[in-house]
């Protein structure tokens, strides 16, 4: 009786511990993500910069063929676009993640949870890519 009781005891005070350190590892990784996409962005920006792709009629709408696949990327506003930015990023930085467009929603948390990054690239030119992180419902 006392070992079940001991037994309980430790399982009451260990489950919650788990659980929090199970939102904060998804937490750190939604912020990893963010500062990869970031990343990934300004590389897109430089080479876009660098005139490796092709300036299109709406000051930045273009594609290039210098990704790490050698797969064209479209930009928009001089970044890449948000369906293209992951092809400036290895594929293990997404693997924890599922993408919807330009969110990308951790895959251990339901999909109406608020544990998300969003990528949009600037509504103008010469503007600042978006990216909004929620960890609040990680």
């Amino acid at each position: 009786m006392v070992a079940a009781a001991c037994l309980a005891l430790l399982a009451a005070l260990a489950v919650p511990g788990q659980r929090e350190a199970g939102s904060l590892n998804r937490r750190t990784e939604v912020h990893a993500l963010a500062t990869g996409l970031g990343s990934a962005a300004r590389l897109g920006h430089a080479l876009w910069q660098a005139g490796l792709a092709n300036a299109g009629a709406a000051g930045g709408a273009g594609t290039t063929s210098v990704d790490r696949a050698g797969a064209q990327a479209r930009f928009e506003n001089g970044y890449p676009a948000a369906a293209d930015v992951t092809r400036f990023m290895d594929a293990a930085e997404t693997a924890a993640f599922v993408r919807s467009g330009g969110t990308f929603r951790h895959r251990d948390v339901a999909p109406d949870a608020r544990c998300a990054v969003r990528y949009a690239p600037p509504a103008v030119a010469g503007g600042e890519p978006l990216l909004n992180v929620a960890t609040d419902g990680c």
